[in-house]
């Protein structure tokens, strides 16, 4: 959950982003240091993002209808990411067992 600090944060930076912006700034320049429990926050969510487009842009659609279902049933994170890893590797076993 974000507090009313980071909240703070995020719409100051937000400002100063507009600042420099004017200045000429690149968007690197308008970075913030992020709080290190906000910072663990983001890089699960984006490993849990990266895990799904992966599985979506090239999972069989079989496995893309059962990580689906999981996440319409109101599934946890560690439920999808689950489904999302049994579903790779029933992918990559089927793989194998076809090459030979």
């Amino acid at each position: 959950m974000i507090s009313a600090h980071q909240k703070a944060l995020v719409f100051s930076n937000q400002a100063d982003s507009s600042a420099h912006s004017i200045e000429g700034a690149t968007p690197a320049d308008d970075q913030i240091a992020v709080p290190g429990d906000m910072e663990a926050e983001l890089q699960h969510y984006n490993f849990l993002l990266e895990q799904l487009l992966g599985l979506i842009s090239s999972g069989e659609d079989e496995s893309v209808s059962r990580v689906l279902s999981v996440i319409r049933s109101g599934g946890s994170h560690r439920q999808i990411l689950d489904m999302i890893e049994q579903q790779s590797e029933s992918e990559g076993k089927a793989e194998r067992n076809g090459a030979t």
